[in-house]
């Protein structure tokens, strides 16, 4: 008999962990495509870029207490950038900074869930120019534009999201087979638009459906400008 040879077995992935006073960035640059970067309660202050695909970075929540990441001290723009495929970013709690909590860029097959996201300068969640996502279960609050907004998009299932005190609660632009469902969106200027824009990318937008939302006391007048100026 000629025995069989096999190929070596692929490495199993693993788990890296983050403790207070270490980066997350210095453990999502050492994590390769099925790894899973675990980021212990605490406070981290810096911005974390996710450029490659199917990398996990997940918020271990004990006892209630969550990763915070805060971008006030050192006025950073952007909380959690990614751009790889297949991530999933879930957790942490993610307030002050100047543009956005979490966005994802180009990114398909993503999923961002049971996060809590406040006082955001422009968008609280922002999925842009990537299909097949997921955004669940987060509580965003105290963005100055939208609370959570999908442009661009294709297939993307915004559902069961508590969005409130944001200048626009869930906004879907120039996108395509998007679901807006059983979120609770609250004391918002307004709740739920759905807008397309001239002079983007994407000139069109279809099948976005808007269904069980608990949609109420969208009228805050928080965001008007004073007649001053």
């Amino acid at each position: 008999l000629v025995p069989l040879i096999l190929g070596p077995l692929s490495a199993s992935a693993a788990d890296i962990v983050v403790n207070p006073g270490e980066r997350i960035q210095a453990a999502v640059n050492r994590a390769v495509s099925g790894d899973t970067v675990r980021v212990m309660p605490g406070l981290y202050e810096e911005t974390v870029y996710i450029d490659k695909d199917d990398v996990d970075l997940i918020g271990v929540i004990v006892d209630g207490a969550r990763p915070i990441l805060d971008g006030g001290k050192k006025d950073l723009h952007d909380g959690i950038i990614a751009s790889g495929h297949g991530v999933v970013i879930s957790g942490f709690h993610v307030r002050n900074y100047r543009s956005n909590g979490i966005t994802t860029q180009g990114a398909n097959n993503y999923r961002i869930h049971n996060n809590i996201v406040e006082n955001i300068f422009l968008y609280g969640i922002f999925p842009q120019f990537g299909k097949n996502g997921v955004v669940s279960q987060n509580i965003i609050s105290n963005t100055s534009d939208a609370g959570i907004y999908v442009g661009i998009s294709e297939n993307v299932d915004i559902i069961a999201n508590e969005v409130f005190d944001n200048a626009l609660g869930i906004e879907a632009e120039n996108s395509h087979r998007i679901l807006i469902e059983s979120n609770y969106v609250h004391d918002n200027a307004v709740g739920i638009p759905v807008v397309i824009f001239p002079g983007l990318q994407t000139k069109t937008a279809a099948d976005v459906v808007v269904r069980n939302n608990m949609v109420i006391n969208n009228n805050s007048t928080k965001f008007e400008r004073s007649k001053d100026h």
